[in-house]
């Protein structure tokens, strides 16, 4: 990977994962969770997650979708002649995404919305953006 590249997929991951920081907080902000024990089997945290706003779920769920978005954009403005720094961007955060949907008792709806963020936040980048 060359220098710029290099710099464009590490910049453009900055910013991705600050994107869905800063959307997770507001929407902790805006819907607070409820506060638990700690879980200790499935059955308590598909309870705990029940009581979930709404809200909390899609904020998420945006943030993931715009991450992936306004990170790839940040690497190809950055590189405009790879698209390496997307593609990795887009990756990792499909692979986390998807390992997170499929790791904890996430409702059957927000699996689904989140993924299919991501996969949007993808789409629209990869519409969006040239490479040269």
């Amino acid at each position: 990977m060359k220098g710029k590249t290099f710099l464009a997929t590490a910049v453009g991951l900055l910013v991705s994962f600050a994107t869905v920081f800063a959307l997770e907080w507001i929407g902790l902000k805006l819907f607070p969770i409820p506060k638990h024990p700690k879980p200790t089997n499935i059955e308590e945290w598909e309870a705990i997650m029940a009581t979930f706003p709404i809200g909390t779920f899609i904020s998420v769920a945006i943030g993931h979708g715009l991450g992936v978005l306004f990170g790839g954009i940040v690497a190809n403005r950055i590189e405009k002649t790879s698209i390496i720094g997307f593609l990795v961007i887009f990756l990792l955060m499909f692979v986390t995404t998807a390992t997170n949907a499929l790791a904890y008792p996430h409702p059957t709806w927000f699996k689904i919305a989140d993924i299919g963020a991501v996969l949007l936040g993808g789409l629209v980048a990869w519409r969006m953006l040239k490479w040269k």
